[in-house]
């Protein structure tokens, strides 16, 4: 039979356990959440996307702020919403012949929004709420018909970058490479700036002499990344999932408090015990 000090000293070595349990939690956050991307379809003008690569969210007009839900359904706290002038009453007729591929619904790649200016300032499509904690791979399909290709490019740019795809965002064709192709372009692990931010421009031009008219967004994918602390992975990144998870001190409390309770319960118990004996 233990006296109070023995059964003392196991609620210790109960919270001290409670503790590393609590420690692994924090690890293992991502593990918890389904690694679900985030899926975009630009314009309702075509029948929506439904259900290859989990929940879309389709922008029916390039207005307002749109919060967006992981493939998975779930709520993010990102939104999406459109500096510049923009369209979304041209082309849901584009013949796309490649069908379910990676990550595009064939119905999200038919139809599209683009920006009404082909001048330098353009349109952009703002992504904000992002956790400057995270880093952000940005998919971007831009797949549109043309009658005379020659004009079918346009500048793609997120913080004036290209991209680090092939192609990349530099003159993007749209009729060669996005409709005729199905490439898409490509921004790996980006950081969101001061405000939150992951913003993707899109220009062109038109002129008498030559004309750039290949401004378009049919779909988009955003993965959620984080660092891991000595690589691993290619990059030394690891999906993680993009919804709102709880917080690590969350986890924490709860092991603890889990711990604490069993410990206190079965001190409680053992002392019942020691007076019965008694």
């Amino acid at each position: 039979m233990k006296n109070p000090d023995s059964l003392a000293l196991d609620a210790a070595r109960l919270m001290r356990l409670g503790k590393t349990v609590a420690a692994i939690l924090i690890v293992l956050v991502p593990s918890f959440a389904s690694a679900g991307p985030i899926l975009i379809d630009f314009n309702d003008s075509f029948t929506a996307p439904a259900g290859f690569g989990g929940t879309w969210n389709t922008i029916p007009v390039p207005s307002g702020t749109t919060a967006l839900v992981d493939s998975m359904g779930g709520g993010t706290g990102i939104s999406v919403s459109f500096d510049g002038t923009w369209s979304d009453g041209v082309n849901n007729d584009n013949p796309w012949m490649h069908g379910d591929v990676g990550w595009i619904d064939a119905k999200a790649a038919v139809d599209g929004l683009n920006p009404s200016s082909f001048a330098a300032d353009g349109g952009t499509i703002v992504y904000s709420g992002l956790d400057m904690m995270k880093f952000y791979t940005i998919d971007h399909l831009a797949s549109l018909r043309f009658g005379s290709p020659n004009l079918a490019l346009g500048d793609y740019s997120i913080f004036g970058n290209f991209g680090d795809s092939t192609p990349d965002g530099n003159d993007f064709d749209t009729h060669a490479d996005g409709l005729g192709k199905g490439d898409y372009m490509t921004w790996h692990a980006v950081s969101p700036n001061a405000s939150g931010e992951i913003r993707l421009k899109i220009v062109g031009f038109s002129s008498s002499v030559d004309s750039h008219l290949g401004t378009w967004a049919s779909a988009s994918r955003i993965t959620c990344l984080e660092r891991l602390p000595t690589g691993g992975t290619v990059g030394g990144f690891q999906e993680v999932s993009c919804g709102t998870v709880p917080e690590p001190a969350s986890f924490s409390l709860l092991a603890v408090g889990l711990f604490g309770a069993i410990a206190a319960r079965r001190w409680s118990s053992k002392r019942r015990s020691s007076r019965d004996v008694r």
